[in-house]
């Protein structure tokens, strides 16, 4: 029921009387403003801000996809830069071990060569101590060949030639052994 006025009248609270144990029906009066019109603009304004929290999913909903596409891209260049970065490290660790291949391959080549020329060294005292131990002992050898030459010399002066001067020089002795044959 209405009554007159903007009134309304609705059953509040059932309350037991006290002492009694009778029930008892309390009614409260409120304005038909507070009811239906204050109801309405706050359908209104609940309506408002539904619209505006779609409107702001929406935009969130946008910025969310913005971020996973932007997301996306970001993991892809991550991905294509770690991918270079590996090639780089993989290219700089080739270019170390020929940078030190470069190193130690002329190390190596002047460790090869000192011992060459080491060995060639040992190689040419070894040759001039063969070649002065040859010089000598054919230094020996004709100084022996000489005393022998100077002796066969010595001994034809002293003994044959000798011996034919004075068969031959007009004052030599007499045989006294081929007196009495001739």
């Amino acid at each position: 029921m209405i009554p007159k006025g903007n009134g309304i009248v609705l059953p509040a609270v059932v309350v037991l009387a006290p002492f009694t144990g009778k029930s008892m029906l309390k009614y409260d009066t409120r304005s038909y403003h507070d009811m239906v019109v204050n109801q309405i603009q706050q359908m209104g304004e609940d309506n408002q801000q539904l619209g505006y929290y779609k409107d702001k999913l929406g935009e969130e909903k946008k910025h969310s996809k913005a971020l996973e596409e932007s997301f996306e891209i970001v993991s892809q260049k991550l991905r294509k830069t770690m991918e270079e970065n590996r090639i780089v490290r993989q290219r700089t660790k080739m270019q170390q071990e020929e940078n030190k291949e470069e190193v130690i391959y002329p190390l190596v080549f002047s460790k090869f060569i000192k011992s060459q020329d080491k060995e060639m060294e040992d190689y040419v005292e070894e040759r001039e101590k063969l070649m002065k131990a040859h010089e000598e002992k054919f230094n020996d050898m004709r100084r022996r060949h000489w005393e022998e030459e100077l002796e066969l010399e010595k001994e034809f002066i002293n003994a044959e030639l000798t011996h034919l001067m004075n068969k031959y020089s007009p004052i030599h002795p007499k045989d006294t052994s081929n007196n009495g044959d001739v």
